[in-house]
């Protein structure tokens, strides 16, 4: 497990069920980093982020994006590739189609504040998912 580097997925559209296009960045972990890759989420329209909880590489990230998008923390060893293999950003591609889907298994969850949902009422609707995953 490398910290420093984050690998962040978008679904940029979804051409049929569960057939998506992905667009993905990777970004590195430093303030700095965290907080272009908030920016470009920002950019997309996410409005909900799912992140994978590997020790203790989660919670900057998680702190990052807090307030700005619904945050789902996927347990890690539930949700795992098959046999347990990183594949970087098909890692994170699967945990957006599972989370989709609702077959994510999620430890923790916090929903968009009622600011956020009301900001989201003005805008665009834009479907869109994201994954930060640290690689």
């Amino acid at each position: 497990m490398y910290t420093r580097a984050m690998l962040a997925v978008v679904i940029s559209d979804a051409a049929r069920e569960g057939e998506f296009q992905f667009q993905r960045r990777k970004f590195g972990a430093t303030a700095k980093e965290l907080r272009a890759m908030h920016d470009w989420f920002r950019e997309q329209g996410v409005r909900e982020a799912v992140m994978e909880s590997t020790a203790q590489y989660w919670k900057p990230v998680w702190q990052e994006l807090e307030g700005g998008c619904a945050l789902f923390l996927a347990q890690a060893f539930s949700n795992r590739a098959p046999r347990g293999r990183k594949r970087g950003f098909a890692d994170a591609e699967r945990l957006l189609r599972r989370h989709v889907a609702g077959e994510l298994i999620v430890s923790f969850a916090q929903p968009r504040t009622t600011a956020m949902a009301h900001h989201d009422a003005q805008q665009a609707p834009v479907d869109a998912g994201s994954s930060a995953h640290s690689q």
